[in-house]
């Protein structure tokens, strides 16, 4: 099974009544391809989601979304690079960061539990990249984890990242405290976003 990621944007905002009603609509369309919801990132206004599914390939999960009438704006395969927890600096009343796997590999990577500390938010930033990302830029990653310095100075936490197979699309995730520090990190050590938002975590289970 791959890990199949689908970005969408929401006319009518997935919130309470709204959100069980979409996961039960396209329940059905996913069992019958055998495809399992692994989890959902939520922006806090329900306008836009992020959903990880393991299924058989990308189209698989575009003719469930096409017979379930679930809109997407991209559906696409990728390979998830988790990070091991580093030790940011020390400062008054700044929060603890969740715990994420001891060692970095390319694997899928379920989505991890709702329970952010108080004071702490989810984070996605999505880049695109002409030309695509090399192979050595990861092993780099990989060799040093505060490659850069600025997220460790706002006490920002990578815990893992989506790349697709072509190396041209990446997804993000980190906690921190607010989505403006991660856009002012970026800019200052010239790292190319498209986006960046904050979001809650769906688990796989209707509510």
């Amino acid at each position: 099974m791959a890990t199949i990621l689908i970005e969408a944007t929401h006319s009518t905002p997935l919130i309470g009544a709204q959100l069980t009603a979409f996961l039960q609509r396209s329940q059905a369309c996913l069992k019958a391809r055998h495809i399992q919801r692994l989890g959902m990132y939520i922006s806090p206004n329900g306008t836009r989601t992020l959903c990880e599914m393991a299924a058989t390939d990308a189209d698989t999960v575009r003719e469930a979304c096409y017979a379930a009438g679930a809109p997407f704006d991209h559906v696409w395969a990728a390979d998830a690079i988790a990070f091991p927890k580093l030790e940011l600096p020390q400062g008054t009343g700044s929060p603890h960061r969740p715990a994420i796997p001891s060692s970095p590999a390319v694997s899928t990577v379920n989505l991890g539990d709702n329970g952010t500390p108080p004071g702490v938010a989810r984070i996605l930033v999505l880049s695109l990249y002409t030309p695509p990302l090399t192979e050595a830029y990861f092993q780099a990653m990989r060799a040093n984890p505060t490659l850069h310095p600025c997220l460790a100075i706002r006490r920002i936490q990578k815990l893992r990242t989506l790349i697709s197979k072509d190396r041209r699309r990446r997804i993000c995730e980190f906690s921190a405290t607010d989505a403006d520090s991660l856009r002012e990190a970026f800019r200052q050590e010239n790292v190319p976003f498209e986006r960046v938002w904050t979001a809650r975590l769906q688990p796989p289970a209707l509510p």
